[in-house]
């Protein structure tokens, strides 16, 4: 098998700690088949592409239209003298103009809920780009020979949305740098309970509330301090929500510490007391994975999505509701009993996630099937 394995989509986030762990997990495999990749100038995956000695590399394009405009016009013409098999987009769909299958990657969950009006924070032609950009992924997915799910739940809707003929569910891998690095951030040295939201400024994420769940925890005179990975940029924002925690009087129970690289994970896990994600939707997110690798009871919205992935390793709220989301936090401080038992489920869920290695096996294998079918 020949194939052209198009992780030039992640470039950042979730997305690229998937693929990264994908390439680790394939340079460790013996395989007799042939990989070509094709990653995004200047990312983490090019970077470490290099640092391996890959010579297998296309180096595309960052902006979205620049790398479609060289998949469209230029992808065909090196699938033919490349003579490729088929084409495995990581996440997402690659425009080629080829009749070689192409199998692909599907993580975005609000593609999923067409009731949900998931871009309800943007507006004009923000909102307008956004809808666009779901409305070619959904092309997409028509479009793939087969596609890869994380979620379960999230496969048993597009097979009923969008009659999709060939899926199958893989399991996210879990892969954590345990050697000790000195952090880049800092945490403030004080001893109240923390709760970890690691995440940028993504509204979905629920960032936007808190600064409310602060002011809930306050008024129950409890101590406790909100972890925020997002950047301390000055843009709209990050204006914004420092406006409203000022506005609320709960900014010194915030502490925004910035982006967090992959191995300073241990440390930041090391210094917080429960994971907090209370996002609209997610296909997956590796807050819930480390955080049961690293002993911390899990706080996520109560969701099909999240009850899919997390079954009963997880304290489920109402994410709208800021007060529940406090009383919970409240619940799992003056209970640790509770706190331990969703510590000791994580571990034993923890178990169903393969190794990078045993990941990659299974999509290398999905591939070949999915080339056997074919013929």
């Amino acid at each position: 098998m020949k194939c052209l394995v198009n992780l030039s989509n992640q470039k950042r986030g979730g997305g690229q700690t998937v693929a990264l762990n994908f390439l680790c997990g394939i340079s460790k495999l013996k395989s007799d088949h042939d990989f070509i990749f094709a990653v995004a100038c200047g990312t983490e995956l090019h970077h470490y592409l290099k640092r391996i000695n890959e010579k297998n590399v296309i180096v595309l394009p960052r902006s979205p239209f620049a790398r479609i405009l060289v998949e469209l016009f230029l992808g065909w013409i090196y699938i033919y003298q490349k003579k490729i098999d088929i084409v495995y987009t990581c996440f997402g769909y690659s425009l080629l103009l080829t009749r070689v299958p192409q199998v692909s990657g599907s993580a975005d969950s609000n593609l999923y809920y067409p009731d949900l009006d998931f871009w309800s924070e943007c507006r004009g032609i923000s909102k307008l780009f956004k809808q666009i950009t779901d409305q070619y992924r959904i092309f997409g997915l028509k479009q793939s020979y087969a596609v890869i799910f994380e979620n379960h739940s999230l496969m048993l809707k597009a097979r009923e949305l969008y009659d999709l003929p060939r899926t199958t569910l893989i399991n996210p891998s879990l892969s954590i740098l345990n050697t000790y690095q000195a952090p880049t951030f800092v945490i403030k040295n004080n001893h109240a309970p923390k709760g970890l939201f690691l995440c940028g400024w993504q509204l979905h994420k629920g960032i936007m509330l808190i600064p409310h769940i602060a002011r809930e925890l306050k008024s129950r005179s409890i101590e406790f301090q909100f972890i925020l990975t997002a950047p301390p940029n000055r843009r709209s924002l990050h204006n914004q929500f420092m406006s409203l925690s000022r506005r609320l009087m709960v900014d010194h129970m915030i502490d925004l510490i910035g982006p967090v690289q992959k191995q300073h994970l241990p440390v930041l896990y090391d210094n917080i007391t429960f994971s907090i994600l209370l996002s609209k939707l997610e296909s997956f997110s590796n807050n819930i994975i480390e955080s049961w690798y690293f002993g911390k009871p899990l706080i996520v919205t109560d969701a099909d999505w999240s009850r899919s992935i997390c079954c009963d390793a997880a304290y489920y709220v109402d994410r709208e509701s800021p007060s529940t989301v406090a009383a919970a936090i409240e619940t799992l401080l003056t209970q640790p009993e509770k706190a331990n038992n969703l510590v000791i489920r994580g571990k034993s869920a923890l178990k169903l996630y393969p190794t990078p290695s045993q990941r990659a096996e299974q999509e290398i294998n999905y591939l070949i099937d999915c080339l056997a079918e074919m013929k």
